[in-house]
């Protein structure tokens, strides 16, 4: 299944005051892609975030290793991401005591502060077998950061209601686990759902968001 948004016919596409940054395609078979395919595999099932960023060739400009919930990046490797393509992964996690702090499977705010801020080409994010990007076509800086503050009202939303379950917990509300793991995954679920309809079908014509469902996995 792929979701996308606004695609430009004009793979030169600017607004009108002439913003960043052109719609980029990767060619299939490409070394670039062989080369992104073949680190997204090996960070897709990763239990903490794992960063790269890639030149047009396919080479390695950097690598981070982060934490659970982020990575964090320096000045340097912020100035290599523009006009480069930057791929990471949001935790994979199979069971209760690893689940952490609700990682979705979607971009964070934070992903598209970078995104926006940074200008890479094009922004990735895989977890399990999904892969999601994002091009940012030619937003203004007000567009841009109308998309981020809704994104943060979900993130805040899913946080309480994840909040709300763990309280539960510690008052013994909960007759068994499974009752806590249903409810915790209906809270990140939620947001998910949410999330993917406001990058799907909001403002497509300042970035291209696409989804899409891969056999990462061996």
């Amino acid at each position: 299944m792929i979701l996308k948004g606004y695609i430009s016919k004009d793979k030169n596409h600017r607004n009108q005051t002439g913003e960043w940054f052109c719609n980029m395609e990767i060619m299939a078979g490409s070394r670039l892609e062989k080369k992104l395919i073949d680190r997204e595999r090996e960070i897709s099932r990763c239990i903490k975030e794992v960063s790269y960023c890639f030149d047009k060739n396919g080479n390695v400009i950097f690598k981070k290793d982060g934490s659970r919930t982020a990575v964090k990046y320096s000045m340097n490797d912020k100035i290599n991401m523009r006009d480069n393509i930057l791929t990471h992964n949001h935790p994979f996690q199979t069971d209760l005591e690893k689940y952490g702090t609700g990682n979705t499977s979607v971009f964070s705010s934070a992903d598209l502060i970078i995104a926006y801020q940074n200008k890479p080409k094009q922004f990735r994010m895989v977890i399990g077998d999904e892969r999601h990007s994002i091009q940012w076509t030619g937003a203004t800086k007000a567009v841009a950061q109308d998309l981020i503050e809704r994104l943060k009202i979900l993130e805040k939303d899913c946080n309480e209601r994840i909040e709300r379950v763990y309280e539960k917990i510690y008052t013994g509300k909960y007759k068994s686990i499974e009752q806590y793991y249903r409810e915790y995954c209906t809270a990140v679920k939620r947001h998910t759902i949410y999330s993917l309809l406001l990058l799907t079908k909001w403002q497509r014509k300042d970035y291209i968001f696409t989804k899409e469902i891969v056999k990462l996995t061996a």
